[in-house]
């Protein structure tokens, strides 16, 4: 076994023990969504490990999208049904240490940022990640080699962090990280706004919590896998466009988190969550909000010489308390 697994199996024991890798059972409480709606499959035949996807801030009717890393630097535009729409190559960013795990957004000084996140990080080596900010580009421009407007250095305050769990607070301009292969999971800020502002720069990220109420495995779930203590790590993050919720996707299912008026996303994720379920995907470890629906999607299953392509799947809130575009922070009907 070479050190890379090792370090892999290193983090699962963290997760959990040999004594505690499935949870008792007791009755967890369901999310208000309906069940998952086939939307349809990712059509670009390059994105065929979707590790981060986030609504567009320009249009309520795009996703934008990555690869994971050892995939050529890309962000793709995509239609809510999987639609490809266009393929935007980033220069400036060095893809042989570039591990892409979560795309994010954030509106600044008039501009539309799309966040890439280079943070994973599986043996828990990388003394630094990085966040790299694009404008959103215009669609009708495809095929236009995207530079990034800024680049964040970033450390954790405890040490390197595998993580692929990022979002940004809008209202605060700080960027959330949700660590993966540690129990609990660890929720981690940095603000960013002066970065930005600089162009760039260097921040820790600061422990401010923990997700000590993400369940354990069942043993129902448990039983699909060789790997049970896999199933609930943390694998992407969004938070609702009003800010009145937060979700993690994990590879068994998304876990919503309520947040009460004026109460800090620290205290929110220490409550335990409500589960959303979701179909079947293989390594689903993509998710974003569009509107008050979520929008859930993952890496290709691959079998010998066959691929198929990822399924976008949508889960609907059941009587859902916000308009639709109210959720599109000034965005415009622009391409």
């Amino acid at each position: 076994m070479g050190g890379a697994a090792v370090a892999v199996y290193a983090s699962l024991a963290r997760w959990s023990t040999p004594t505690a890798s499935v949870a008792e059972e007791r009755a967890v409480v369901p999310a208000a969504y309906g069940p998952g709606i086939y939307a349809g499959r990712l059509a670009r035949t390059e994105l065929g490990e979707a590790s981060g996807m986030v609504a567009s801030l320009r249009r309520g009717d795009v996703l934008w999208a990555a690869n994971d890393g050892g995939n050529p630097a890309t962000l793709y535009a995509v239609g809510l049904g999987g639609e490809d729409l266009a393929a935007f190559p980033i220069l400036g960013v060095p893809e042989d240490d570039a591990n892409f795990e979560d795309l994010a957004s954030l509106r600044h000084a008039g501009h539309a940022f799309l966040v890439v996140a280079d943070v994973g990080d599986n043996v828990g080596a990388r003394d630094a990640v990085a966040l790299w900010g694009f404008q959103e580009p215009i669609l009708a421009d495809a095929g236009t080699t995207l530079r990034p407007s800024w680049h964040i250095t970033l450390r954790y305050e405890d040490g390197p962090r595998d993580c692929e769990a990022v979002a940004v607070d809008p209202d605060r301009e700080v960027v959330m990280l949700i660590s993966k292969r540690e129990r609990p999971p660890a929720l981690y800020e940095a603000p960013i706004g002066a970065l930005v502002d600089a162009g760039g720069g260097e921040v820790v990220a600061r422990r401010v919590g923990e997700l000590s109420g993400l369940p354990l495995p069942s043993a129902q779930d448990a039983a699909c896998t060789w790997v049970p203590a896999a199933l609930h790590m943390p694998t992407a993050l969004d938070l609702a466009p009003e800010g009145h919720s937060a979700v993690v996707l994990s590879y068994a299912a998304a876990w919503e988190f309520p947040r009460h008026p004026g109460e800090s996303w620290a205290t929110a994720f220490a409550r335990a969550p409500q589960r959303i379920e979701i179909p079947p995907l293989p390594q689903a470890e993509a998710l974003a909000f569009v509107g008050t629906s979520l929008y859930v999607s993952g890496e290709r299953a691959k079998l010998a010489l066959f691929r198929w392509p990822a399924a976008l799947i949508r889960l609907d809130p059941i009587n859902p308390t916000l308009p639709l575009k109210s959720s599109l922070r000034g965005a415009s009907p622009g391409s």
